[in-house]
């Protein structure tokens, strides 16, 4: 019971730091543009770890703003544009890797700046938009924020999405805001009904422009969160946690480190992200720094020697490669992963692997073939990627093919409904789509699901997520016994609570429908269950799923350690 148990460890770490209050985040700002300390670094995973848990204004202290703060402290004079000088890499402490796209400047707009690029950036989609409880965060912002050039922004971001974020309200006020937000789109996109679909999915409502329509993809996350300074707090990567409230951009102080310095900070906690994000946002500039929370500088030196190793192995390895052969860096990537027991950012070790992938990848012009690689099946990222090929392309009929392939005693029963498996796509945006309700497909671990629906019965209470008849009779290769169950959601339990273990499960749920999704899909391509390991596949990723507002000290020293 280590998925039980991690679950509810993890709602004990957050309710330990729910009663901190730490200084307002402006105080701060000095100090983190002027000394790059171990100090100053522990000051900001502290700060953001005791982030606002209410519903009330004190968010606003624990976030810095664009226009009232930021600039009237760390700039002088009033300009359109604020350039920035950053410290070279060697000012900078800690073990430093995805850098070499690293600019040595950044530059951050004004408000009003801002704001005439995030309109180019949503297309004026979002023109009568009521902001009220409403966040826009994330790489949308970061764009709009940093970038260059205005004239070509729109089309070098066009596979940007725009994600929305709701906050201070219950799943009924929610789930009016989602229509708002749909009336809007449809007063401002010219033949909205026939340039676009509404996809409902487990984790979020997408509003996806067809092909050559130039729309932009929007979503809507549906996971309910206290304040905008709850939102940030769990993003992976630094320079992604600011937003937008339709007034002002809010910046946490790990946004505000990463614009000066161009890197992620990170002791362990960049576990929960994925190895196509960490590549991503390498191409756009940031890199990564990884600072153990204790050691000091000798262990520093001792990992910074693990990395000129694994760096010079990798490269070694590429080099006796045939320069003509066109698989050559598939083939180096293969075997490095083959090499590494858990997934790239699962482990400081695979993490570093990747990292010398990705500088060999740099300078052999590789790059555009590793994004390839990173986002594939291989990867928990690849099941993301996986499960929406299979939710696009799989009907009920294929979802019962394949599981009477794991099950054979399903013959010729009928559980799944006829439509509605997955995904619910639709091309006008109606109340029905959005409440409708779809069926994820989940396999457990035999008692995982009674415990869980008595965890959070407003989740998968009764009724909500169920057994299939006959489906106990699945063991994987770690003899782990499993189960076929089904979890109904409609608008009752499609939005994420805010906190609790009723959010824990919650999370818990749409993460086990992906590897369910990933797994149903490589073995409707032949691979056999067994490989599919899926119980440690549940396991690791439950346990790396921890945030950097909720990341332990002991699972940071693990992810060093492995």
């Amino acid at each position: 019971m280590n998925l039980i148990k991690d679950l509810v460890n993890k709602v004990a770490i957050d309710d330990a730091n729910r009663h901190h209050v730490g200084r307002p985040a402006a105080e701060y700002l000095p100090t983190i543009w002027t000394t790059q300390s171990t100090k100053t670094d522990f000051d900001i995973k502290q700060h953001n770890q005791d982030y606002p848990r209410g519903c009330g204004p004190l968010w606003t202290q624990h976030l810095v703003s664009l226009s009232g703060q930021l600039i009237p402290t760390l700039f002088v004079g009033k300009e359109d544009v604020f350039y920035v000088l950053r410290p070279s890499p060697s000012e900078l402490a800690g073990i430093k890797l995805f850098d070499d796209l690293r600019a040595s400047t950044a530059q951050i707009r004004s408000l009003g700046s801002f704001q005439t690029t995030f309109e180019s950036f949503c297309g004026f989609e979002l023109k009568g938009l009521d902001w009220s409880n409403l966040f826009i965060a994330g790489g949308s912002v970061l764009a709009a924020l940093t970038t260059k050039d205005t004239a070509s922004f729109f089309n070098e971001l066009k596979a940007s999405d725009i994600d929305i974020f709701l906050y201070g309200l219950d799943f009924r006020q929610a789930s009016r805001k989602l229509c708002h937000i749909s009336e809007v789109l449809r007063a401002n996109i010219k033949n909205f009904d026939c340039t676009y679909l509404v996809e409902r999915g487990v984790g979020v409502i997408s509003f996806v422009p067809g092909l050559g329509s130039g729309g932009r993809k929007i979503q809507v996350v549906l996971r309910l969160s206290a304040n905008p300074a709850a939102i940030l707090a769990g993003f992976d990567f630094d320079q992604v946690c600011l937003g937008y409230d339709g007034s002002e951009v809010w910046l946490s102080l790990r946004a505000a480190r990463a614009l000066y310095t161009g890197y992620t900070v990170t002791s362990g906690a960049i576990g929960s992200s994925f190895a196509a994000r960490v590549i991503k946002y390498a191409c756009r500039g940031y890199g990564v720094i990884v600072k153990p929370d204790h050691g000091g500088r000798l262990l520093v030196q001792l990992l910074q020697k693990l990395v000129d190793q694994d760096e010079t192995s990798v490269k070694t390895l590429y080099t006796e490669q045939l320069w003509y052969t066109l698989g050559n860096f598939k083939y180096v990537y293969n075997l490095m992963k083959q090499r590494r027991s858990t997934l790239w950012t699962h482990s400081f070790s695979s993490l570093v692997t990747l990292a010398s992938l990705w500088k060999v990848a740099h300078g052999a012009c590789r790059i555009p073939e590793l994004l390839v690689h990173v986002g594939n099946a291989q990867s928990l990222y690849g099941a993301y990627e996986v499960a929406g090929v299979v939710g696009h392309q799989f009907d009920s009929r294929d979802w019962m093919e394949v599981l009477v392939k794991l099950v054979p005693s399903l013959e010729g029963t009928s559980p799944l409904p006829s439509t509605s498996v997955w995904k619910l796509t639709s091309g006008k945006v109606t109340k029905n789509v959005m409440g409708q309700r779809i069926t994820m497909v989940v396999i457990l671990p035999l008692h995982v699901r009674a415990n869980l629906a008595l965890m959070a019965p407003s989740v998968c209470g009764p009724g909500s997520l169920v057994q299939v008849r006959g489906s106990t009779g699945l063991t994987d290769t770690d003899g782990i016994r499993m189960e076929v169950c089904l979890w109904h959601v409609d608008a009752r339990n499609m939005w994420q609570p805010p906190k609790g273990l009723s959010a824990q499960v919650h999370q818990f749920l749409v993460r086990s429908s992906m590897i369910t999704a990933w797994t149903i899909g490589k073995v409707a391509t032949g691979a056999p269950w067994l490989k599919m390991r899926h119980g440690r596949a549940l396991e690791q990723s439950q346990r790396h799923s921890a945030n950097p507002a909720t990341l332990d000290e002991a699972s940071r020293a693990a992810w060093l350690r492995e």
